[in-house]
C-alpha cells in the first residue's frame, strides 16, 4: 500500500548545519540595558579591503580587562562598520547594512552573522559578548551613535536589536586607540595605557567560540 503526503506551507528552512538548527543564536533572555564605562576600546582599519568605496573598521570594547593576565569580563562589543574614507575617525551614527542601503554603504554595521560547527557557534561581523561568553546577541538592526569629546573619551549609544527581537540599548563610553593604516597614525590618549594593535584583541578574536 502506497501513501502519498502532500504538504502545503513554507519551505523556507532554519539555518541548520552539525544537526543543530537555530532560530534565533541570541542567549539574551529579555531586552538589555546597557550603562557603563568601558575599560578598552580599540578600533582599527586597513582602508578599503572589499573595493565597496568605504573604510571598514574593527571595533573592540570591552568593560572590564585584568592587564596583568588579560582576562577580561563583564559586557563586550565586537562591531564592523563601514565607513567614509575620508573621515579620520568613526564618530557619526551607524545604521544596519542591508539591501536597501547596500548600494552607498557608507555609515552602516554590518550586522552579526555566524557559521555552525557541531554546537559550536563561530561569530563575525557585530555582536554583543559578555566577557565569559555566556551572553551573547548578535547585532542585526537599529543605530548606533559614537561621539568624542576633546579629551579622547568616546560614548557609543545603542538602539539596537538581535535576532530574538531583544532590544539591546543603552551607552558605554572610556578612552579609546584608533588605528588608521591610511593615514599611518594612532591615537592614544596620554591618561590611558593601551597594548597598541594589542595581543589582547587578537586573543579574543582567536577564542570566540560561542557554545549553544
Amino acid at each position: 500500500q502506497v501513501h502519498r503526503v502532500v504538504y502545503e506551507g513554507s519551505l523556507e528552512l532554519d539555518y541548520e548545519e552539525g544537526g543543530v538548527s537555530y532560530d534565533s543564536v541570541s542567549s539574551l533572555e529579555g531586552d538589555l540595558s546597557l550603562n557603563y564605562e568601558s575599560d578598552y576600546i580599540y578600533a582599527e582599519t586597513y582602508g578599503d579591503e572589499e573595493g565597496i568605496g568605504c573604510n571598514w573598521w574593527y571595533v573592540y570594547m570591552y568593560e572590564s580587562v585584568n592587564w596583568d593576565t588579560q582576562e577580561i569580563s563583564g559586557h563586550g562589543f565586537n562591531i564592523e562598520l563601514l565607513v567614509d574614507p575620508a573621515a579620520e575617525d568613526i564618530t557619526g551614527t551607524y545604521v544596519a547594512l542591508t539591501e536597501d542601503n547596500i548600494d552607498n554603504p557608507a555609515s552602516t554595521f554590518i550586522p552579526g552573522a555566524y557559521d555552525v560547527d557541531g554546537y559550536s557557534i563561530y561569530p563575525y561581523y557585530s555582536w554583543y559578548i559578555s566577557g565569559d561568553y555566556t551572553s551573547f546577541a548578535p547585532i542585526m538592526d537599529g543605530t548606533i551613535t559614537i561621539t568624542a569629546d576633546a579629551d579622547g573619551v568616546y560614548t557609543f549609544t545603542f538602539d539596537c536589536v538581535d535576532d530574538a527581537g531583544n532590544a539591546i540599548t543603552g551607552q558605554t563610553w572610556g578612552y579609546a586607540e584608533l588605528y588608521n593604516e591610511t593615514l599611518s597614525t594612532v591615537a592614544k590618549p596620554s591618561s590611558k595605557q593601551f597594548k597598541s594593535k594589542s595581543t589582547l584583541t587578537r586573543e579574543v578574536k582567536k577564542s570566540m567560540t560561542l557554545r549553544n
